[in-house]
């Protein structure tokens, strides 16, 4: 990384640090939600997300020196002296055991926290009344509901989610929800 001596005095120090990108509280906060219905089958949509934010990710999962080496897949394309010359595509700096002027908050560790994700699904199919008085119920319904299904963002990383923040947080899980519904 390349460092600039902001204030002049000659020494590149905290007193040349200054505010990067946009605020980590997003300017535009968004949901969608929707539904059809033909005869017995409905399908129910929500989508949410945000814009124009962006946070400094540091610790697990991005700065490879802390909790013992973890390692993440923005780490792959690291610097190395083997790497550089056979022209290899960059994309990180070098790795280290130690704290380094790589682990200092820069534009690099600046991600854009944009995100849109797929946020509930749900299937329904409710039996025709005959056939749910035949089983003695006023009405049956089956559904079928999935949570976080897909997340589309501009993260450098696939590890960290631009909701939570952090790879020490707990991501965002993946559900699955069965249900019946019996009515008498």
């Amino acid at each position: 990384f390349v460092y600039r001596d902001l204030n002049g005095d000659g020494i590149i120090n905290e007193k040349d640090l200054a505010p990067i990108g946009d605020s980590w509280i997003p300017r535009l906060v968004y949901r969608l939600s929707a539904g059809i219905a033909y005869r017995n089958l409905d399908v129910k949509v929500m989508f949410q997300g945000t814009d124009k934010s962006s946070q400094t990710k540091s610790g697990v999962g991005i700065y490879e020196n802390y909790y013992e080496e973890v390692y993440n897949d923005i780490n792959r394309q690291a610097w190395t002296a083997e790497r550089n010359a056979s022209n290899e595509k960059i994309g990180y700096p070098a790795l280290s055991l130690g704290k380094s002027t790589n682990h200092v908050d820069n534009e690099y560790f600046i991600m854009n926290t944009s995100y849109l994700r797929l946020k509930n699904v749900e299937i329904g199919y409710t039996l025709p009344i005959k056939a749910s008085r035949f089983l003695s119920a006023e009405k049956i319904r089956f559904t079928l509901q999935g949570q976080n299904l897909f997340t589309w963002d501009r993260m450098r990383t696939d590890y960290v989610d631009p909701e939570s923040g952090m790879l020490e947080r707990v991501q965002p899980y993946r559900v699955f929800n069965v249900g019946v519904s019996l009515i008498f």
